[in-house]
C-alpha cells in the first residue's frame, strides 16, 4: 500500500477571513453571515489539478461554529461543497488561547475552474460562514487561520 502525499493550503491571517461574521440566533439557524471569496495560494499544479480535501483545521481567537464554502471559481458561481463545524468541536487549553478545530477523514472533490485549462497554478476558492451564536470580530481580534490538506485526485485512463 503506497503512502498518499497531502499538500496544506493554508490561509494568510490579517489577509483571509477578515470580515465580521455576526452570530445566528441560534446554532445552524440561517441567515449565516459569511466572508468574502477568498482565493487561497498553495494548490499544487500537480496530476489532473482535481483534488479530495481529505482534512480541515483552523484556529480562531473565539470559539465560534464556522462553515466552509467551497467553490470552482473565484466569483463564487460554482458552488462544490461545504463542512460546518459547531462550537463545541473546538478545544482551548487552561480557558485561555486560541481555539483549535480539526477534522479528517474527509473526501470533499474540489477543483479551480479559473485555471484548469491554463499554465496558472491553482488556487483555493473558500468563503467562511458564521453558523453559530457568537459573532466573530474583525481583524486580529477575530483571526482565523485555516489549513486545508488536499489530496491530489488520480484519473483513470481507459
Amino acid at each position: 500500500m503506497s503512502a498518499t502525499q497531502l499538500y496544506p493550503v493554508i490561509s494568510v491571517p490579517g489577509t483571509n477571513f477578515t470580515e465580521v461574521l455576526a452570530g445566528a440566533s441560534a446554532f445552524g439557524t440561517a441567515p449565516f453571515v459569511g466572508t468574502a471569496i477568498n482565493k487561497l495560494y498553495g494548490v499544487p499544479p500537480i496530476q489532473a489539478r482535481r483534488f479530495l480535501i481529505r482534512a480541515i483545521g483552523y484556529t480562531c481567537v473565539v470559539g465560534a461554529g464556522l462553515e466552509f464554502d467551497f467553490f470552482a471559481d473565484a466569483a463564487g458561481t460554482k458552488f462544490l461543497s461545504r463542512f460546518q463545524f459547531a462550537a463545541a468541536n473546538g478545544a482551548q487549553y487552561n480557558a485561555a488561547g486560541l481555539f483549535n478545530y480539526y477534522v479528517d477523514g474527509l473526501a470533499i472533490p474540489y477543483y479551480d475552474l479559473d485555471t484548469i485549462n491554463t499554465v496558472n497554478p491553482p488556487t483555493l476558492h473558500v468563503g467562511v460562514q458564521n453558523v453559530d451564536t457568537v459573532a466573530k470580530p474583525a481583524g486580529a481580534a477575530g483571526a482565523i487561520v485555516a489549513t486545508f490538506y488536499l489530496e491530489p485526485m488520480m484519473m483513470v485512463q481507459g
